[in-house]
């Protein structure tokens, strides 16, 4: 928070509208993802904000926006409580949030008992969008290497682009569809 306070870890769905960023917290696994991981990278490239405005270049796209977190991180794995509608997104529904963003997933690809979950939620819930990360294994598996659960039929799959100044070339390692 701007005051330098901690955000409240929850293992329920408390919500906390007075914080500037961080509206709720849901505390499944008490991750070691906390100021510099991969999840605090891309809610950062989704949502981060500089109160200061010394690294405005660096503010996230929708800069204003609040959010919500499921920290599910318990070093190289990822846990949750199932099924996944029920404990992961109508939280962050329940929260105010129409928008839930996931870099993680496995390497099958696969339509698993998870997609199956996230496609229901999205058929009966259609003011709420859910993004998953296409995966890392392009380099290695080439087409077919998209991973569940980012293969649900009712999400946006992100793929990841090259840095560089060539439009619309996709990185290396990216999970590939068709």
């Amino acid at each position: 928070n701007s005051d330098g306070s901690q955000v409240t870890k929850s293992t329920s769905a408390l919500v906390d509208n007075t914080n500037r960023k961080i509206i709720q917290y849901i505390s499944y696994k008490d991750g070691l993802d906390t100021t510099n991981g991969h999840g605090t990278h891309v809610a950062g490239t989704v949502a981060g904000y500089d109160a200061t405005g010394s690294l405005e270049k660096f503010k996230g796209h929708a800069s204003g926006a609040k959010m919500t977190f499921y920290d599910m991180s318990d070093g190289p794995y990822i846990y949750y409580q199932t099924p996944i509608d029920t404990f992961v997104y109508a939280p962050t529904y329940a929260a105010g949030g129409h928008l839930h963003t996931n870099s993680w997933g496995n390497t099958l690809n696969s339509y698993s008992s998870v997609c199956e979950d996230t496609d229901a939620y999205l058929y009966v819930t259609d003011d709420f969008l859910v993004l998953f990360a296409s995966g890392n294994d392009g380099d290695n598996e080439g087409f077919y290497s998209v991973g569940s659960p980012a293969t649900s039929k009712n999400i946006v799959t992100v793929g990841a682009s090259r840095s560089t100044s060539s439009f619309g070339e996709l990185a290396y390692f990216t999970g590939m569809g068709p």
